[in-house]
């Protein structure tokens, strides 16, 4: 649909559509099912959090999940739709919202576990892990491509879980 837009801009509605009715559907519409009203008004959202939700030692999250909500900007950093499904949560006066990122965190308990000197010290090296590996199993000293560090992910994962 994307390359027939440039021939009419019926296309770019339907694919722009599509964005909306998957916020809506995804993100919107479980918030306001379990949106709790509160005598001041307010509305707030309390999901359960599981520590034996997955199989990697992630939290899960549900009712609704709160852990994939989309930030402001599309793929190629356009606004998503101009709707910012983030910018509904707010803390209460006088206190603060948290926000954790488990990047990496399967290679990083991995490094720990195994005491692999190279992997060790990727991670002391910082940046992006999956990068790196992505660099030592194609053997590349430059850039890997997108293609190249998702194959090194699935590697890595493949290796963790089997």
């Amino acid at each position: 649909l994307r390359l027939l837009s440039v021939y009419h801009p019926f296309p770019e509605a339907v694919l722009r559509f599509r964005k909306i009715a998957k916020l809506r559907s995804t993100y919107i519409a479980p918030l306001l099912e379990h949106a709790t009203e509160l005598p001041s008004g307010a509305h707030v959202v309390r999901p359960r959090f599981s520590q034996e939700g997955t199989d990697t030692g992630r939290l899960s999250c549900s009712a609704p999940n709160l852990q994939n909500v989309p930030r402001c900007r599309g793929e190629g950093g356009e606004e998503f739709c101009g709707i910012q499904i983030r910018d509904v949560f707010v803390a209460f006066p006088g206190e603060v919202l948290a926000s954790f990122d488990y990047s990496q965190m399967e290679i990083s308990v991995l490094a720990h576990v195994s005491r692999d000197p190279r992997l060790v010290g990727m991670l002391r090296a910082g940046g992006d892990l999956h990068a790196q590996i992505a660099k030592v199993l194609f053997e590349r000293k430059e850039e890997i491509t997108p293609q190249e560090r998702q194959e090194a992910k699935r590697v890595v994962f493949g290796t963790i879980y089997g």
